[in-house]
């Protein structure tokens, strides 16, 4: 009776632990009980290494990944340049502007002087240039 229920307690116990901890269990017994030296997983037959196939698969399935993550920070980079890019122009239109008002400002009573004209002509550009 009572090796009935010893044996019913291991029972529970070695249901209740985690395949991954059994398995190192036994790889740690294994090694003291034949002095192996080896870190190779024993007693998975064919499955304890991949194969090559699998592991240039696994290359290729990393290296798209990190393409993938390389194409993303390349068009982070590229909006944020572009984003840039228009402020900039904005900010440039804005000076030019206010520079052609304040030599009309400057030139208001007079005739428009060909520097005047030329300077008219050198925002019309720009502006058809940032656009």
């Amino acid at each position: 009776m009572s090796t009935s229920k010893s044996n019913e307690q291991e029972e529970s116990t070695s249901a209740a632990a985690d395949p991954v901890e059994e398995d190192q269990a036994f790889q740690e017994t294994y090694l003291e009980a034949t002095g192996a030296k080896s870190s190779k997983s024993r007693g998975h037959g064919y499955m304890s290494t991949r194969s090559n196939k699998r592991i240039l698969q696994d290359r290729l399935e990393d290296q798209a990944k990190e393409i993938h993550r390389l194409q993303q920070l390349m068009a982070q980079k590229d909006a944020e340049k572009e984003a840039e890019k228009q402020e900039l122009a904005a900010k440039l239109k804005q000076e030019v502007m206010q520079e052609v008002i304040t030599m009309m400002a400057q030139n208001n009573n007079l005739l428009p002087t060909e520097e005047v004209m030329h300077e008219i002509r050198l925002y019309n550009f720009l502006c058809n240039v940032l656009n």
